[in-house]
């Protein structure tokens, strides 16, 4: 239900913004990496781990409200990974993530040949897919066995810089992606997913 409900709210703010449009907008396709941890705890206790580099790939549209503000809905695929030293063991676990959500998006310099922008929104998280890694042992992650949540909420912040060119434009930012949920089912154990990201990539005007 919680999944339906963000997932029309979504689908509500594109197409509020897409009647309200007075301002130029664009599609964009981008490309970048993302450093990924969890905050991890076992019965109070904090477990140290180690962040993991992964690739991100995403689409979106940046629909201009007026030409100092814009809703950007977007969908990503990225990759999410952390490792710790357990006992002497080293554990890797690695998710296939999908994200999809839109940001609120502050432009400065719009319409000059370099602009920047700010922005947050809210974003649904989606695992399609899991595994775990035990010293020399991988499996794949049985999310409902392993009692493993494949859904998480997060808020998004990004920070970037656009060049404006005639016909396309270029764009590159950087994010902090912070998870809001459990996403450990287990009574003894919670986990929380951070995520930085930088990517770039190309705006085409609509």
């Amino acid at each position: 239900m919680k999944k339906c409900s963000f997932l029309l709210l979504v689908c509500a703010i594109c197409c509020f913004s897409i009647s309200n449009i007075n301002a130029q907008s664009f599609f964009s396709a981008r490309l970048g990496a993302v450093v990924a941890n969890v905050n991890n705890t076992v019965n109070g206790v904090k477990i140290d781990t180690k962040s993991n580099l992964d690739l991100q790939i995403g689409i979106a549209l940046d629909l201009g409200i007026v030409p100092a503000f814009s809703i950007q809905p977007e969908i990503t695929y990225l990759g999410r990974s952390y490792e710790a030293d357990i006992v002497g063991v080293g554990v890797r676990q690695n998710f296939a993530y999908v994200d999809v959500g839109a940001l609120a998006k502050l432009r400065f310099g719009a319409d000059d040949p370099i602009g920047a922008y700010i922005g947050a929104g809210p974003f649904l998280n989606y695992a399609v897919s899991g595994t775990t890694k035990i010293g020399d042992l991988k499996e794949s992650i049985d999310f409902a066995e392993d009692q493993v949540k494949r859904s998480d909420f997060s808020i998004a912040t990004a920070l970037g810089v656009t060049l404006n060119l005639a016909n396309m434009g270029f764009f590159a930012d950087v994010r902090y992606i912070l998870g809001l949920g459990d996403i450990d089912e287990s009574n003894d154990s919670e986990i929380k997913n951070r995520t930085i990201g930088i990517t770039a990539g190309l705006m085409i005007p609509l």
